[in-house]
Protein backbone atom coordinates (compact mmCIF):
# COMPACT_ATOMS: atom_id res chain seq x y z
CA UNK A 1 0.00 0.00 0.00
CA UNK A 2 1.36 3.16 -1.19
CA UNK A 3 1.29 6.38 1.40
CA UNK A 4 -1.93 8.48 1.49
CA UNK A 5 -1.35 12.01 0.16
CA UNK A 6 -0.95 14.94 2.50
CA UNK A 7 -3.02 18.03 2.75
CA UNK A 8 -2.59 20.45 0.05
CA UNK A 9 -1.95 22.90 2.21
CA UNK A 10 0.50 20.57 4.41
CA UNK A 11 2.87 19.96 0.95
CA UNK A 12 2.62 23.58 -0.33
CA UNK A 13 3.96 25.14 2.65
CA UNK A 14 6.62 22.46 3.29
CA UNK A 15 7.46 22.95 -0.54
CA UNK A 16 7.76 26.77 -0.47
CA UNK A 17 9.86 26.04 2.85
CA UNK A 18 12.57 23.30 1.30
CA UNK A 19 12.58 25.78 -1.80
CA UNK A 20 13.47 28.67 0.11
CA UNK A 21 16.37 27.03 1.75
CA UNK A 22 17.75 25.55 -1.20
CA UNK A 23 17.41 28.75 -3.27
CA UNK A 24 19.33 30.19 -0.31
CA UNK A 25 21.53 28.50 0.04
CA UNK A 26 25.51 28.55 -0.44
CA UNK A 27 25.95 25.10 -2.37
CA UNK A 28 25.63 26.66 -5.55
CA UNK A 29 26.07 30.58 -4.53
CA UNK A 30 30.02 29.70 -3.49
CA UNK A 31 32.45 31.86 -4.92
CA UNK A 32 33.93 28.81 -6.46
CA UNK A 33 30.75 27.72 -8.58
CA UNK A 34 30.71 31.24 -9.56
CA UNK A 35 33.96 31.44 -10.54
CA UNK A 36 33.21 28.35 -12.98
CA UNK A 37 29.77 29.97 -13.89
CA UNK A 38 31.67 33.64 -15.24
CA UNK A 39 34.29 31.04 -16.93
CA UNK A 40 37.26 31.66 -14.74
CA UNK A 41 38.07 28.06 -13.85
CA UNK A 42 42.15 28.09 -14.71
CA UNK A 43 43.25 24.11 -15.42
CA UNK A 44 44.74 24.12 -11.61
CA UNK A 45 41.32 24.62 -10.03
CA UNK A 46 39.98 21.86 -12.46
CA UNK A 47 42.96 19.50 -11.45
CA UNK A 48 41.96 20.45 -7.52
CA UNK A 49 38.51 20.02 -7.61
CA UNK A 50 37.87 17.23 -10.47
CA UNK A 51 39.45 13.88 -8.60
CA UNK A 52 37.98 15.20 -5.49
CA UNK A 53 34.65 15.42 -7.21
CA UNK A 54 34.93 12.29 -8.74
CA UNK A 55 35.19 10.42 -5.24
CA UNK A 56 31.91 11.77 -4.53
CA UNK A 57 30.11 10.92 -7.42
CA UNK A 58 31.77 7.29 -7.22
CA UNK A 59 30.61 6.75 -3.47
CA UNK A 60 26.95 8.03 -4.68
CA UNK A 61 25.71 4.65 -5.89
CA UNK A 62 26.01 3.54 -2.60
CA UNK A 63 24.82 6.19 -0.60
CA UNK A 64 21.27 6.22 -2.82
CA UNK A 65 21.20 2.68 -2.31
CA UNK A 66 20.58 3.51 1.37
CA UNK A 67 17.61 5.34 0.25
CA UNK A 68 16.12 3.33 -1.80
CA UNK A 69 16.42 0.68 1.05
CA UNK A 70 14.65 3.30 3.15
CA UNK A 71 11.80 4.52 1.15
CA UNK A 72 8.41 3.18 2.48
CA UNK A 73 6.24 3.36 -1.27
CA UNK A 74 6.58 1.09 -4.55
CA UNK A 75 7.14 4.33 -5.94
CA UNK A 76 9.24 6.47 -4.28
CA UNK A 77 11.36 3.50 -4.67
CA UNK A 78 10.88 2.87 -8.25
CA UNK A 79 12.07 6.41 -9.06
CA UNK A 80 15.52 6.34 -6.45
CA UNK A 81 16.27 2.90 -8.32
CA UNK A 82 15.82 4.11 -11.95
CA UNK A 83 18.40 7.39 -10.77
CA UNK A 84 20.49 4.48 -9.64
CA UNK A 85 20.40 2.67 -12.63
CA UNK A 86 21.45 5.84 -14.63
CA UNK A 87 24.00 6.85 -11.96
CA UNK A 88 25.14 3.11 -13.02
CA UNK A 89 25.21 3.50 -16.87
CA UNK A 90 21.98 1.70 -17.20
CA UNK A 91 24.37 -1.66 -16.64
CA UNK A 92 27.07 -0.17 -19.41
CA UNK A 93 29.92 0.24 -17.36
CA UNK A 94 31.45 2.26 -19.43
CA UNK A 95 28.63 4.26 -18.95
CA UNK A 96 28.60 4.78 -15.20
CA UNK A 97 28.53 8.29 -14.34
CA UNK A 98 31.80 7.86 -12.46
CA UNK A 99 33.44 6.43 -15.83
CA UNK A 100 31.96 9.36 -17.63
CA UNK A 101 33.27 11.89 -15.63
CA UNK A 102 36.56 10.28 -15.06
CA UNK A 103 36.91 9.92 -19.01
CA UNK A 104 36.11 13.62 -19.07
CA UNK A 105 39.00 14.22 -17.01
CA UNK A 106 41.54 12.27 -18.83
CA UNK A 107 41.02 14.15 -22.00
CA UNK A 108 41.59 17.27 -20.84
CA UNK A 109 44.97 16.56 -19.80
CA UNK A 110 44.26 15.42 -15.42
CA UNK A 111 46.22 12.53 -14.95
CA UNK A 112 46.66 12.02 -11.15
CA UNK A 113 44.07 10.95 -8.92
CA UNK A 114 44.43 9.98 -5.38
CA UNK A 115 43.20 6.59 -4.53
CA UNK A 116 41.30 8.31 -1.49
CA UNK A 117 39.54 12.14 -1.04
CA UNK A 118 42.80 14.59 -0.31
CA UNK A 119 40.33 16.66 1.52
CA UNK A 120 38.15 15.76 4.45
CA UNK A 121 35.43 17.88 2.98
CA UNK A 122 34.92 15.21 0.71
CA UNK A 123 35.29 12.39 3.24
CA UNK A 124 32.87 14.17 5.24
CA UNK A 125 30.68 14.86 2.53
CA UNK A 126 30.53 11.26 1.38
CA UNK A 127 29.99 10.24 5.28
CA UNK A 128 27.17 12.79 6.50
CA UNK A 129 25.29 11.81 3.18
CA UNK A 130 25.58 7.82 3.79
CA UNK A 131 23.82 9.01 7.26
CA UNK A 132 21.20 11.39 5.75
CA UNK A 133 19.69 8.47 3.27
CA UNK A 134 20.28 5.71 6.09
CA UNK A 135 18.18 8.16 8.37
CA UNK A 136 15.17 6.10 10.24
CA UNK A 137 13.10 8.98 9.05
CA UNK A 138 12.41 8.68 5.45
CA UNK A 139 11.61 12.42 5.30
CA UNK A 140 15.02 13.52 6.35
CA UNK A 141 16.15 11.22 3.88
CA UNK A 142 14.11 12.76 0.80
CA UNK A 143 14.65 15.79 1.74
CA UNK A 144 18.19 15.64 1.27
CA UNK A 145 17.49 14.17 -1.85
CA UNK A 146 15.39 16.78 -2.71
CA UNK A 147 17.87 19.71 -2.37
CA UNK A 148 20.61 17.69 -3.89
CA UNK A 149 18.36 17.70 -7.16
CA UNK A 150 17.93 21.13 -7.21
CA UNK A 151 21.01 22.44 -6.40
CA UNK A 152 22.35 20.24 -9.14
CA UNK A 153 20.99 22.05 -11.90
CA UNK A 154 22.61 25.13 -11.41
CA UNK A 155 25.70 23.61 -9.85
CA UNK A 156 26.08 21.31 -13.49
CA UNK A 157 25.45 24.38 -15.37
CA UNK A 158 28.19 25.79 -13.55
CA UNK A 159 30.57 23.33 -13.89
CA UNK A 160 30.67 22.97 -17.45
CA UNK A 161 30.22 27.09 -18.16
CA UNK A 162 34.29 26.40 -16.10
CA UNK A 163 36.01 24.16 -17.93
CA UNK A 164 34.56 24.72 -21.35
CA UNK A 165 37.03 27.33 -22.31
CA UNK A 166 39.37 24.71 -21.19
CA UNK A 167 38.30 22.44 -24.22
CA UNK A 168 39.41 24.94 -27.03
CA UNK A 169 42.67 23.55 -27.84
CA UNK A 170 41.37 20.09 -27.14
CA UNK A 171 40.46 17.72 -30.01
CA UNK A 172 38.78 15.14 -28.68
CA UNK A 173 36.84 15.49 -24.91
CA UNK A 174 34.14 13.63 -23.65
CA UNK A 175 31.46 15.93 -22.61
CA UNK A 176 28.75 13.15 -21.92
CA UNK A 177 28.43 13.56 -18.29
CA UNK A 178 27.72 17.27 -18.20
CA UNK A 179 25.45 16.44 -21.18
CA UNK A 180 23.14 13.38 -19.57
CA UNK A 181 23.26 16.13 -16.40
CA UNK A 182 21.74 18.81 -18.00
CA UNK A 183 19.00 16.53 -19.24
CA UNK A 184 18.25 14.61 -16.46
CA UNK A 185 18.78 16.59 -13.35
CA UNK A 186 15.62 18.95 -14.49
CA UNK A 187 13.29 16.16 -14.62
CA UNK A 188 14.71 14.53 -11.23
CA UNK A 189 13.95 17.95 -9.28
CA UNK A 190 10.20 17.64 -10.12
CA UNK A 191 9.43 14.34 -9.81
CA UNK A 192 10.97 14.63 -6.48
CA UNK A 193 8.39 16.87 -5.50
CA UNK A 194 5.98 14.36 -6.36
CA UNK A 195 8.20 11.84 -3.96
CA UNK A 196 8.58 13.56 -0.84
CA UNK A 197 5.06 15.03 -0.77
CA UNK A 198 4.35 11.67 -0.25
CA UNK A 199 5.88 11.78 3.48
CA UNK A 200 5.22 15.67 4.23
CA UNK A 201 1.91 15.35 5.94
CA UNK A 202 2.45 17.18 9.33
CA UNK A 203 4.79 19.89 10.55
CA UNK A 204 6.92 16.87 12.35
CA UNK A 205 7.47 15.48 9.07
CA UNK A 206 8.65 19.04 7.18
CA UNK A 207 10.54 19.45 9.91
CA UNK A 208 12.39 16.48 8.90
CA UNK A 209 12.65 17.00 5.13
CA UNK A 210 14.15 20.22 6.28
CA UNK A 211 16.76 18.76 8.10
CA UNK A 212 17.87 17.12 5.60
CA UNK A 213 17.51 19.30 2.73
CA UNK A 214 20.08 21.57 5.22
CA UNK A 215 22.19 18.72 5.69
CA UNK A 216 23.38 17.91 2.48
CA UNK A 217 23.38 21.62 1.05
CA UNK A 218 25.76 21.98 4.48
CA UNK A 219 28.35 19.30 3.67
CA UNK A 220 28.16 20.81 -0.33
CA UNK A 221 28.87 24.28 0.81
CA UNK A 222 31.36 22.54 2.79
CA UNK A 223 33.03 20.35 -0.26
CA UNK A 224 33.24 23.86 -2.25
CA UNK A 225 34.35 26.11 -0.03
CA UNK A 226 37.15 23.97 1.01
CA UNK A 227 37.95 24.11 -2.65
CA UNK A 228 37.75 27.55 -2.82
CA UNK A 229 40.33 28.22 -0.20
CA UNK A 230 42.94 25.82 -1.73
CA UNK A 231 42.64 27.32 -5.09
CA UNK A 232 42.45 31.49 -4.23
CA UNK A 233 45.40 30.48 -2.15
CA UNK A 234 47.66 29.57 -4.84
CA UNK A 235 47.86 26.38 -3.16
CA UNK A 236 46.02 23.99 -5.50
CA UNK A 237 46.58 20.60 -4.39
CA UNK A 238 49.85 18.81 -6.15
CA UNK A 239 50.06 16.28 -8.27
CA UNK A 240 51.76 14.00 -6.41
CA UNK A 241 49.85 11.04 -6.42
CA UNK A 242 50.46 7.26 -8.29
CA UNK A 243 48.76 7.93 -11.78
CA UNK A 244 45.95 5.85 -11.34
CA UNK A 245 42.10 6.42 -11.35
CA UNK A 246 39.34 5.46 -7.90
CA UNK A 247 39.36 1.98 -7.15
CA UNK A 248 43.24 1.07 -8.92
CA UNK A 249 42.35 1.37 -12.53
CA UNK A 250 45.37 2.58 -15.17
CA UNK A 251 44.57 5.39 -16.47
CA UNK A 252 44.37 5.39 -20.56
CA UNK A 253 41.91 2.19 -20.17
CA UNK A 254 38.57 3.19 -20.79
CA UNK A 255 35.65 2.28 -18.58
Amino acid sequence: MGRSQPRPASWSQARRALDAVVSSSHATQNPFLQRGHKGGWTFGDVRTFGPEYLHWITAFPGILAKGVSNARDDDTRAFLTEILFEELGRGRREYRHSNLFWRFLRDLGVTYFSTTPRLPETRALIRGMGDLYSHRRVATMLGAQYALEHQAVPMIASMFAGVRPLLRDITRTDIMYFELHTASEPLHARVMRRCIARYVGSPADTSSALRGARGVLNLITNFWDALNRHCTNATCLPSQEEDVAPRGRRLGRAG
